[in-house]
């Protein structure tokens, strides 16, 4: 190919060099004017209300807790900026899901519910002077302590704050009958109890277990003896003891149960256990004494408040008057007599001769 026969391109790559040139006059191409971009309004953001990954993981952990799954009707979870609130459906009271800072074990974590609530003189110990309304202090109903794998529960422990023993044995409700009658209590000395519900997730070899129980407490909060049953498929039973229980206690004092009174049970426990977590106990504090006598727990001593009565008035004599025992024996009036100074006498010795 001879070099004058290449084909040259121009600006305007529809012309070439070195082709025939057009009578038409080739129009000259302006350079466009690149236009002007505005700048963009950024979209305004509607505030949302803020709720950490890890309240909502929590609320899915206290979920799965039979607790709280049994007493779901009666409860409601609320995520806000405060935290994580559990709200009693009932009356409305809202109470505070407090997670514990302490180090606990790989997989443990350990929650309160607590909320502040109205004190009884009663509960303070004396009225305190000066408070127009009632005294509100925080107060701890329930604790929650619950290990997982992964996303799983593997078992799970909550027990109540302590209560008075006729919260749970004594009111005239169809709950108490049944708990009088299965989780019947030892023959301790004790006026407080608290009641504890424990779970342990099954694998392939062993089957999920539940303990639900009765704990009596001496006048320093410690467990002096234990009352419940061990629910599990096809072997449930009720124990009693005096010490603290653990799944690696022996029982020795057992009585199984059919499946009828294991619900019965069951129904009876977390109904009362709700009523103390919600702190809608119908027991009024102080109006129940119990015995203390060691001679086991029977019946409750009812306490009749005291009705006012007219104060009686018995005027009694200024002075009381003078009693005066007659004399038994007559007085004799001794006289003294003064004794003169004594005169010397002069003794002569007789001679022999001078005695006839």
């Amino acid at each position: 190919m001879i070099a004058s026969d290449a084909i040259l391109y121009a600006e305007d790559p529809g012309t070439a060099v070195g082709d025939p040139v057009s009578e038409t006059e080739v129009p000259v191409r302006q350079p466009e004017t690149p236009p002007v971009r505005q700048p963009e309004t950024p979209p305004v953001r509607q505030p949302e209300t803020p709720v950490s990954e890890t309240e909502t993981d929590i609320q899915k952990l206290l979920e799965s807790v039979s607790v709280f799954a049994e007493i779901g009707n009666a409860i409601t979870f609320n995520s806000s900026e405060s935290g994580l609130t559990l709200v009693d459906v009932g009356d409305g009271d809202i109470f505070s899901i407090n997670k514990s800072t302490a180090k606990q074990p790989l997989g443990m974590e350990v929650f309160e519910v607590s909320s502040m609530r109205s004190m009884t003189n009663h509960e303070l110990g004396r009225p305190i002077e000066g408070e127009l309304g009632p005294v509100k202090l925080p107060s701890t109903s329930a604790h929650i302590e619950v290990k997982t794998k992964g996303d799983l529960l593997t078992s799970s422990n909550v027990y109540t704050d302590q209560v008075d023993l006729g919260v749970v044995y004594y009111s005239r409700s169809k709950e108490s009958a049944t708990m009088r009658e299965i989780f019947n209590p030892p023959q301790v000395k004790t006026r407080e109890v608290q009641l504890r519900e424990s779970y342990s997730k099954g694998d392939e070899v062993f089957l999920d277990h539940h303990w639900l129980m009765v704990e009596f407490l001496d006048s320093e909060s410690n467990i002096i003896g234990t009352t419940g049953i061990s629910i599990k498929e096809g072997e449930s039973y009720k124990f009693l003891g005096y010490e603290t229980f653990s799944a690696d206690t022996k029982l020795e004092n057992t009585t199984p149960l059919s499946k009828q009174e294991v619900d019965q049970a069951q129904q009876a426990f977390f109904d009362i256990i709700e009523d103390i977590i919600l702190e809608n106990n119908t027991i009024a504090p102080g109006l129940i004494k119990l015995p203390t006598d060691g001679l086991g727990i029977r019946e409750p001593e009812i306490l009749i408040p005291e009705i006012g009565r007219p104060e009686l008035i018995v005027e009694l004599p200024e002075r009381t008057p003078e009693l005066r025992i007659p004399e038994l024996v007559e007085r004799i009036q001794l006289e003294a007599f003064a004794v003169e100074d004594p005169v010397a006498l002069e003794l002569n010795l007789l001679e022999p001769s001078e005695i006839i």
